[in-house]
């Protein structure tokens, strides 16, 4: 089973809200749940930091 430590999920930009979603799992032993979980905060991630990367790119400014 995965621990998960607040600085794991401050890491993951959840705080407590990802850890209310997240102690569930971990207390049940679904790893497979949690792994989906985290999988979906990875992909939230991903999108934020590349449409900041896109609104920051020279190339995405009007010229």
């Amino acid at each position: 089973m995965l621990c998960c430590s607040d600085g794991l999920l401050d890491a993951l930009g959840g705080g407590l809200d990802a850890f209310d979603a997240l102690a569930p799992l971990v207390r049940a032993g679904d790893d497979d749940a949690l792994f989906g979980y985290l999988d979906e905060l990875a992909v939230d991630a991903h999108d934020d930091v590349t449409a900041l990367v896109l609104r920051r790119s020279p190339a995405a400014s009007p010229s």
